[in-house]
C-alpha cells in the first residue's frame, strides 16, 4: 500500500538521498519507552516516523551493509530480554500474516500498515510497513527487512500479547518454508511437467526442483547404492526423453563429462532459504553423438568451477527443459540435481613421475634377474663340464686296476 509519506521519501531518494546508515539505539531509545505495560501499549511517532525514513532506503544491498541478521529464537530472545541494547538493529523476518489494519496520521498525512506475524521460529512478532503487495491476505507466506523498535502490546482474544515490534519498507510475498528432504519425495515429483520445443523454456523453479535440491543435501549416504546406479550414456539420455515420468528422482553416475560452466546463482527467495545455489552445464563424454549436454542445479559447495575441465558427478534426474542453442534453435537437455560435482581422476605429472620411477624400477630388477640368471646358467655349464672331465680321467685308471 502507497503513502502520502513514502511518496514523498522514495520521490526524495531518487534525486540523491543518502542510504540507510547505522541508528544510535540511545538516540531512538530515548524517543520510546517499554519497561512498564502501560508503555508497550505506546506506538511513538515521532520515533515511527523516523525508522520508516530508514526502511524506505532499504535495499538487499543495504540488508548485508549493515549487518542485517535473520531473526531467529536467540536473536528474539536478546530482543525481548533487552530491548534497549538493540533499538534500531536490522532484521530479516519470515512468517505467516495473521492480521493487518491500516493507520493514517492525518497530522503528517502519512499512512501505513500495522499488523502481526507468527514467525518461521513459532514466535510472534509485530510490524509496521509502508508498502505491501497487491492481493495480500491473511494466512500468506510474507518476507520483510526491518528496524527494531521497540516491545510492543495488544489485546487478542481477551489477553495482552507481548512481542517486538518491527519497521519495513514493504512486506514481500515468499513461500512457505520446507524442512529437510531425506526420503525421496516421489509424491512431489509425480507433479513435474517437462519442457517441449513449442515452450521455448521456462522457470526452472519448482516444487520438484527445491525437494530434489534438499534431498540431495539431506539423504542418507548409505541409502543410496551408487555403484549400481545407471551411468549417464546415450542409452540413458534416451530414456530420459522418451520416459521422463518414470525416471524422475532416479540416481544416475556421470563419470566423465566436460563442464562447460558452473557459476554460483541467486535462487531468489525460496523454500530452503538458501542465499546461493551452483548451476550449469555439463557434456558428458560417454554421450557419444558429440552434441548432448546437461543442465545440473546444486547445493553451493567448493565445487570445480574452471571452464572445460573434466569432472564426474552423481546426481537425480528431474525433467527435461527447453533451452536456445547458440544458432538460435530450440533443444531440449535433461535438468539434474547433483549431489556431488569433482574434477575426474586425472594422472598429473607428479603421478606420471611415480609411473616412470615404478616401472624403471620393475625394469632394473627384471635386468638383475636376468643377469642373475644368466651367471648361474654359466656357473652350471662349468660345474657340468668340470664333472664330465672328472668321469673320463677316472675310466682309465678303472681299465688299468682290471
Amino acid at each position: 500500500m502507497r503513502h502520502a509519506f513514502a511518496i514523498v521519501l522514495l520521490g526524495a531518494l531518487a534525486f540523491g538521498q543518502r542510504a540507510p546508515t547505522r541508528i544510535d539505539p540511545a538516540a531512538l531509545s530515548a524517543q520510546v519507552a517499554d519497561a512498564t505495560a502501560e508503555e508497550r501499549v505506546v506506538l511513538e511517532p515521532a520515533a515511527l516516523e523516523s525508522l520508516l525514513g530508514q526502511a524506505l532506503a532499504l535495499d538487499d544491498d543495504a540488508f548485508a551493509a549493515l549487518g542485517g541478521r535473520e531473526l531467529d529464537r536467540a536473536a528474539q530472545a536478546g530482543l525481548v530480554g533487552t530491548p534497549a541494547e538493540h533499538r534500531g538493529e536490522l532484521f530479516r523476518l519470515r512468517g505467516t500474516l495473521i492480521e493487518m489494519q491500516s493507520l493514517a496520521d492525518s497530522e503528517r498525512r502519512t499512512s501505513y500498515t500495522r499488523g502481526r506475524l507468527v514467525l518461521e521460529s513459532g514466535l510472534d512478532a509485530y510490524f509496521v510497513a509502508a508498502e505491501l503487495p497487491l492481493g495480500i491476505a491473511a494466512g500468506d507466506t510474507v518476507r520483510c527487512d526491518a528496524f527494531f523498535l521497540k516491545l510492543y502490546s495488544r489485546a487478542l482474544d481477551d489477553k495482552w500479547l507481548d512481542a517486538p515490534l518491527f519497521v519495513a519498507r514493504k512486506l514481500s510475498r515468499s513461500t512457505a518454508r520446507i524442512e529437510p528432504v531425506r526420503e525421496l519425495p516421489s509424491d512431489v515429483l509425480a507433479s513435474e511437467r517437462d519442457d517441449t520445443l513449442a515452450d521455448g523454456g521456462r522457470e526452472l523453479a519448482s516444487d520438484g526442483l527445491w525437494h530434489l535440491l534438499s534431498y540431495a543435501a539431506n539423504a542418507d549416504p548409505a541409502a543410496i547404492d551408487w555403484e549400481r546406479a545407471p551411468q549417464l550414456d546415450a542409452a540413458q539420455l534416451a530414456r530420459w526423453r522418451d520416459d521422463a515420468g518414470a525416471e524422475r528422482g532416479r540416481p544416475v553416475r556421470i563419470d566423465s563429462a566436460l563442464l562447460v560452466h558452473c557459476d554460483p546463482v541467486d535462487p531468489g527467495e525460496n523454500p530452503l532459504r538458501w542465499s546461493s545455489l551452483h548451476a550449469g552445464w555439463l557434456a558428458p563424454w560417454s554421450a557419444d553423438d558429440g552434441v548432448s549436454l546437461v543442465q545440473f542445479v546444486k547445493a553451493p559447495a567448493d565445487d570445480p568451477r574452471a571452464q572445460r575441465t573434466s569432472v564426474s558427478a552423481r546426481g537425480f534426474f528431474l525433467r527435461n527443459v527447453a533451452y536456445e542453442r547458440e544458432n538460435g534453435e530450440v533443444a531440449l537437455a535433461p535438468l539434474v540435481v547433483l549431489q556431488t560435482l569433482e574434477p575426474a581422476v586425472t594422472v598429473t605429472t607428479s603421478s606420471w613421475t611415480w609411473v616412470l620411477a615404478i616401472a624403471s624400477g620393475l625394469f632394473a630388477a627384471l635386468v638383475a634377474a636376468f643377469v642373475i640368471l644368466r651367471r648361474d646358467a654359466r656357473s652350471s655349464s662349468s660345474l657340468r663340464a668340470e664333472l664330465e672331465h672328472r668321469a673320463r680321467a677316472v675310466e682309465p685308471a678303472k681299465a688299468g686296476r682290471t
